[in-house]
């Protein structure tokens, strides 16, 4: 049985769209799937990336004449043989634990090689509470500011919440406002899913 085709989420396109440039495909997978919880395939975001026009503007391919910085150096000898002995690094590798702020200005965290990156609101809300976060859990900023990464600035919520805050409206910029707009969101899918069940 063929598996049925992954149906793109607006989200989903917007967001792929803001983190392709400058990256590769690799890189760009793992933050698809450290964001949503679909678990994309490489095939999958390089298909979406040609289909929907983006450009990482890597191509993979080098122009005419050009020599590349890492080309095999069997037979040079003297000053023109480029030799990397085990252990050494590239000059632009980062290292475990080297952040970034991505296009939509969350700060990332290197976790492990080679290339893989993760959330650091969400590594700071596990090792604050000593939980373990799932796909479906989404981590919030109380004040909107995202490089507010203090304990009492973090809201823990799922992601049927996080779409209903949205469409009511209830995340501000002030902390106690946006925790109880949360409360408030949580209420209002009780009482609906108390409906559908008395109906």
């Amino acid at each position: 049985m063929s598996e049925k085709p992954h149906k793109w989420s607006e989200e989903e396109k917007k967001y792929l769209g803001e983190i392709t440039p400058g990256k590769h495909r690799k890189e760009i997978l793992d933050l698809m799937n450290e964001k949503f919880e679909y678990k994309f395939k490489l095939s999958q975001i390089t298909s979406a990336i040609k289909r929907y026009g983006y450009n990482t503007e890597f191509d993979g391919q080098f122009q005419k004449g050009h020599k590349t910085w890492n080309k095999g150096t069997k037979g040079l000898t003297g000053p023109n043989k480029t030799s990397f002995q085990k252990g050494c690094k590239p000059w632009n590798k980062k290292e475990i634990g080297s952040e970034r702020i991505d296009s939509n200005g969350y700060i990332l965290m290197k976790v492990k090689e080679p290339n893989v990156w993760k959330l650091k609101h969400r590594i700071l809300y596990e090792k604050y509470h000593n939980i373990k976060l799932t796909q479906d859990d989404v981590v919030i900023f109380a004040d909107q500011n995202k490089l507010n990464l203090e304990k009492d600035n973090l809201i823990l919520i799922n992601k049927s919440q996080l779409l209903r805050m949205n469409h009511e409206k209830l995340i501000f910029h002030d902390k106690e406002l946006t925790k109880t707009g949360s409360n408030i969101a949580k209420l209002i899918m009780k009482v609906s899913e108390r409906k559908g069940k008395d109906e």
